[in-house]
């Protein structure tokens, strides 16, 4: 069973590394972002099942992102509040989740005006011991 436990675990942690949540303005989560987290969390819960079961250690990574409007402070608050929402929204799901690590990227000053794109949560599953589960750190 062991290779069938390997290929669904690789196949759970590129779609959940595939997944973002946009924000348009500010840190409030709508319903429809509630609704993804759900989803999202029912994902990584069954990705940290079979982790567990091949004796991984992983850790899910939760990046804030922003975009280059405001100063480097407000976009590192920002992006930093974006992720904790979002993992404090994974964790009210109730599922059994793998220890979550919280990390802010900002994009450089220099990008002019609002880019909804840029202003998201990523998810990355890293396997602690260096083997295939996940990615090896934020992007």
């Amino acid at each position: 069973l062991e290779p069938l436990e390997r290929g669904r675990l690789a196949e759970l942690t590129a779609r959940i590394e595939q997944s973002s949540l946009e924000f348009f303005s500010g840190i409030e989560l709508g319903e429809d972002q509630i609704a993804r987290i759900d989803k999202l969390a029912a994902l990584i819960a069954e990705a940290y099942q079979y982790a567990q079961q091949l004796g991984h250690t992983v850790q899910l990574q939760v990046i804030g992102h922003t975009d280059g409007t405001g100063t480097v402070e407000q976009n590192h608050f920002v992006a930093t509040q974006r992720a904790q929402r979002v993992a404090q929204a994974l964790r009210e799901t109730g599922r059994d989740l793998p220890p979550v690590r919280l990390f802010a990227l900002t994009q450089p000053r220099d990008r002019d005006g609002f880019d909804g794109h840029l202003r998201r949560v990523e998810f990355r599953l890293q396997d602690l011991h260096g083997t295939r589960g996940g990615s090896s750190g934020p992007p």
